[in-house]
């Protein structure tokens, strides 16, 4: 950034979505299970999420209250345990996607649609009323072993780099 560390100056969104004044500076970050998955790029807002692989018997009860209509109905159409490695990518992806827009968890996760069907490229689907259309690109993650992972960017074709380290 050209910057000394202690120049850089940090402020909160609207929403809470924090960002590095001046800078064009875009970052975002989740962690889950002892993952964790930091965003970083110039100029594009973009949002990231990570959860850990785990028992969730009430999924479904959970897609049907919050999640659009058509993606509770595709998860329950799914058999165990698809149902449930399906809920999670449609949760990541959907909360990778709120990130993104800045809005975090006031956007009702029933206001758009991604894709969550096994074997379904990332895609947002249907956009909220309140959002301005964009050429979004979502992608999954696989960060470790029993994790899910998503990121969502406002902009179609940017080159995306991953990198690991292990402490």
């Amino acid at each position: 950034m050209g910057r000394a560390p202690q120049a850089l100056t940090f402020s909160i969104g609207p929403k809470g979505k924090p960002f590095c004044g001046g800078s064009g500076l875009e970052f975002n970050l989740s962690h889950s299970g002892g993952v964790v998955l930091i965003a970083l790029s110039r100029d594009v807002p973009m949002g990231i999420d990570v959860e850990r692989a785990r028992s969730a018997p009430d999924h479904l009860q959970i897609a049907r209250r919050y999640f659009h209509a058509n993606e509770a109905a595709e998860l329950v159409s799914l058999d165990e345990p698809e149902a449930e490695a399906a809920f999670f990518r449609c949760w990541t992806r959907k909360e990778a996607f709120i990130k993104a827009l800045g809005d975090g968890l006031s956007m009702p996760l029933d206001s758009f649609r991604v894709s969550c069907l096994p074997g379904s490229p990332a895609m947002v689907l249907s956009l909220p009323a309140s959002c301005v259309p964009a050429p979004w690109t979502l992608l999954d993650l696989s960060p470790a072993e029993g994790h899910f992972g998503a990121l969502a960017m406002a902009r179609q074709g940017a080159a995306v780099s991953l990198r690991s380290l292990a402490f």
